[in-house]
């Protein structure tokens, strides 16, 4: 579990979650980003409040704001895929062709290490789109 700063316990933190996720899926986007925000204020190691606050700001096209955003995603939990793929098309998005290809790499070793069809065909699907920007 993340770090808390703040006195909360795991369990509110994973029901500050739960009901940011359920915000997301209810397309309440506005909400669960001020959710995932604060909960990223009293669980800073927190990677997926981060990966929440980034899928919202793509959303409104703050491709900045979630590039910055998937980075801190990144320094909370820098082994975990769903992270790396966040990184990688976000940094796609605000044309940082060289971290996307750092991240696509570190995708790529890992894929090779454990088989994974869905996170295969996101790969190859943003291995495309970074290889079209290198043209």
């Amino acid at each position: 579990m993340a770090q808390i700063v703040s006195g909360y316990s795991e369990e509110e933190i994973f029901s500050l979650y739960d009901l940011a996720r359920l915000s997301v899926e209810a397309g309440e986007l506005k909400r669960a980003e001020s959710i995932a925000n604060g909960l990223s204020e009293i669980a800073p190691d927190f990677a997926p409040a981060f990966l929440i606050m980034a899928y919202c700001q793509v959303w409104s096209k703050d491709y900045e704001a979630a590039s910055d955003s998937s980075e801190r995603a990144f320094k909370a939990s820098p082994n975990d895929i769903s992270v790396l793929f966040f990184v990688a098309a976000t940094k796609l998005l605000v044309n940082d062709s060289q971290r996307a290809g750092t991240v696509l790499g570190e995708i790529g070793e890992l894929l090779e290490k454990k088989r994974d069809l869905e996170g295969e065909r996101l790969y190859k699907l943003l291995l495309a789109r970074f290889q079209m920007r290198m043209r």
